[in-house]
């Protein structure tokens, strides 16, 4: 860490989050929408900052794609058989659930454990669309002037004995820990100077949500990707189902309806009408970038991958450009043999 690093409170609770980091798409007036929906069965409209205009947003990230739809679907089936309901999954797999202070706790044991107390921002809030994020901003390639901040769902399903440990190798191991590291390649101001993807791209937010996916998985009970496979399959669904229809077939694997909702608000959220067919495809990322680095593990150079944010087509032009004498890994990549091998018990899961 350098020495000029910016140092921050550890963690805030709170019962919202700063607006500017929900996002410009997100519903400002969801919880409304969601009591309706709950007694009608219908909606009315979503309204985001940018409007209901799903047009607006970039073609590309927003396609949906059924490449990987039967291995999401075998995941869903496979934890269902075993399980029952998803809650069922989750407490085996990340263990019982924590209260506030709890789960605050071990986000700050495990930033100290790693040695990174005072360099990220935490926001734990109930008002998040997703379980969590970590967002920075940057205006040099000077890591003191970057601040970083980490913003937790203080509703989500990871906060769990497990599960903190298993959301923070997602969100600190893998996005924060890839950002920084960034932040020391020459590419870091210009990346079309050296010809690399920049983040408008979907193989950009697959890689970095793909290999984070996994990495959530490292220290699970149970190695089935059932959120990434979640979500790519609530995309494929959404294009011929209606929000209820969609959210009544859900029912198969997840009985809570508040966690129901949120899955398919997530797809349907930029429908001009959120009641018809159709939905976005973005957050089928997180499965097919794990899939595609599970199907491609052993030509991967992972101390390469964490050299920045960088994406598997780009690994052996970054190879000769990456400066490789100043990286920070997480714990788990100290040993870079023990991390595929667990990554291959996850491909044996899936694949």
């Amino acid at each position: 860490m350098s020495v000029r690093q910016k140092k921050y409170t550890v963690l805030k609770v709170v019962d919202k989050a700063p607006s500017k980091y929900n996002g410009k798409w997100f519903p400002s007036n969801a919880d409304e929408q969601k009591e309706m929906f709950f007694e009608s069965g219908e909606l009315t409209t979503l309204v985001t900052e940018k409007g209901s205009a799903l047009s607006k947003t970039k073609k590309k990230q927003r396609v949906i794609r059924r490449e990987f739809f039967f291995e999401a679907l075998r995941i869903l089936e496979k934890c269902r058989d075993t399980f029952g309901d998803a809650i069922n999954f989750f407490n085996y797999a990340y263990g019982k659930c924590l209260d506030s202070e709890t789960s605050s706790q071990k986000w700050m044991e495990y930033l100290d454990d790693c040695g990174l107390t005072g360099e990220i921002l935490v926001y734990l809030s109930p008002k998040l669309v997703c379980s969590s994020k970590i967002v920075y901003t940057s205006g040099s390639n000077k890591l003191d002037n970057r601040k970083f901040t980490l913003l937790i769902n203080s509703k989500n399903h990871y906060l769990r004995e497990r599960g903190v440990g298993c959301l923070a190798d997602h969100e600190i191991a893998t996005h924060y820990i890839r950002a920084y590291n960034d932040g020391y390649q020459p590419w870091f101001n210009d990346r079309k100077k050296f010809g690399l993807k920049t983040r408008e791209t979907r193989e950009w937010s697959s890689t970095e949500e793909g290999l984070a996916s996994l990495n959530t998985t490292l220290n699970a009970k149970s190695k089935l990707l059932w959120q990434p496979a979640i979500l790519y399959y609530v995309a494929c669904l959404s294009e011929t189902m209606t929000f209820k229809e969609l959210f009544d077939h859900l029912g198969r694997y997840l009985s809570c309806k508040d966690t129901r909702w949120r899955y398919v608000l997530r797809v349907k959220r930029l429908l001009p009408d959120p009641n018809a067919a159709g939905g976005h495809g973005g957050d089928q990322v997180y499965f097919e970038g794990a899939i595609t680095i599970l199907k491609n593990l052993d030509s991967i150079d992972f101390n390469v991958l964490y050299s920045g944010k960088v994406v598997l087509s780009d690994l052996n032009r970054v190879k000769r450009l990456a400066r490789m004498n100043c990286l920070r890994l997480p714990r788990f990549m100290k040993n870079v043999a023990k991390y595929k091998r667990s990554l291959h018990r996850i491909a044996r899961e899936i694949i």
